[in-house]
């Protein structure tokens, strides 16, 4: 918008002034250069929304994971990856994950449950808000 109405006021003094050829060159590289700055930061920030998109992906997953199957892979000392939702998440990183998240419930006195569940907290779109 800012660029837009910096090209008005160049097009208005053109109109009145002559300019010379130098300085419109000067001026049309620095446009140039705005804009092509202006289109990566719109990927950057498109790039940016889909790793946190992913993350969140995961931290539902590992939220999901069966505690169950976690506590015999820790018994085995053996962890694999894990199948939860069409995610697949690596089994130390969402015991440690169910681990933290049953310290932090129980450090706040919430209720410790299925987060999707009516009683339960939802600790991964706690962590998302954060």
């Amino acid at each position: 918008m800012l660029m837009g109405l910096i090209s008005f006021i160049m097009s208005m003094i053109q109109e009145f002034f002559t300019i010379s050829h130098a300085y419109m060159l000067c001026f049309e590289f620095a446009h140039t250069m705005l804009f092509i700055s202006a289109l990566c930061l719109v990927l950057m920030a498109l790039g940016l929304l889909n790793i946190a998109d992913s993350v969140f992906r995961r931290m539902r997953a590992m939220d999901k994971a069966e505690t169950h199957h976690l506590t015999l892979a820790a018994e085995r000392k053996s962890f694999g990856h894990i199948q939860v939702a069409n995610t697949t998440v690596e089994g130390l990183e969402a015991a440690q994950f169910q681990c933290m998240r049953h310290c932090f419930l129980r450090r706040n006195k919430l209720p410790i449950g299925d987060s999707a569940g009516f009683g339960g907290f939802n600790f991964p779109e706690y962590l998302h808000r954060r």
